[in-house]
């Protein structure tokens, strides 16, 4: 139960304040179809993005900040998932950001995506941004399972990426550890935004060596066990490589 309770507190990138927290209503289904009314992805607007103007939220209160001034803003996968979540620890419902690839999105390609896990009994995955409220086991795969199927079943590492806009696109093994190291931000609550990079093992041109192979399975192993203490310890080492 402690590990539950966990997932009720907010921290410096998830709190909001109370007062906005009670404009949505009180279900998580509810809350992420306001969230989902209240953000348009870029991707959904393709021509007025490009590097230069990509959208960027370090913290659930910059959202908050951001809505107080205008209806609808532009942001992307990261921060619908981030303020459902921020809004449904508010609210008293243990809940998470997860990172990984998604499956729904192109045929044969596993889409680089943040979703939501909440607790209802057990963890239940969903997506605010696809309003996919009940996510199926395969329709979304984390990151450190993406990083065991390259390692152990063969999968081939270009399968993973982001395809969404030409000057994005990108895949490959660099990106599945990227965003193993996402979704163990998003674990130990300090939900990393694009582009940060806590480790050169997030960088294309870092040679992996077999100490970092090594190094990369025991990150993959503590974050499907969900040792949070161990996994704190990992995840500050990482920023030391």
């Amino acid at each position: 139960m402690r590990d539950i309770e966990y997932y009720t507190q907010q921290t410096k990138r998830s709190a909001i304040s109370k007062d906005f927290a009670d404009k949505f209503d009180n279900t998580p289904d509810e809350i992420m179809k306001k969230v989902r009314s209240l953000i348009v992805h870029p991707c959904e607007c393709p021509y007025n993005f490009t590097a230069k103007n990509w959208p960027y939220f370090t913290s659930a209160a910059c959202i908050e900040k951001q809505l107080k001034q205008q209806d609808i803003i532009f942001a992307k996968c990261r921060e619908y998932s981030l303020l459902s979540v921020s809004v449904m620890r508010e609210k008293g419902i243990p809940a998470r950001c997860r990172c990984g690839f998604a499956s729904y999105f192109s045929s044969g390609f596993y889409e680089d995506h943040w979703i939501i896990e909440y607790y209802d009994e057990q963890w239940k995955m969903a997506d605010a941004q696809t309003l996919r409220l009940d996510i199926k086991t395969g329709e979304f795969i984390n990151g450190a399972l993406a990083w065991k199927l390259i390692r152990k079943a063969d999968f081939d590492e270009r399968l993973f990426g982001f395809s969404g806009l030409k000057e994005f696109q990108t895949s490959g093994l660099t990106y599945v550890i990227s965003n193993m190291i996402r979704d163990a931000s998003g674990l130990l609550k300090d939900e990393l935004d694009y582009p940060e990079k806590v480790s050169s093992l997030m960088n294309e041109n870092h040679a992996l060596s077999q100490n970092d192979y090594k190094i990369l399975d025991e990150l993959s192993d503590l974050i499907f066990k969900e040792e949070i203490s161990a996994l704190k310890t990992a995840f500050s080492a990482l920023k030391k490589i």
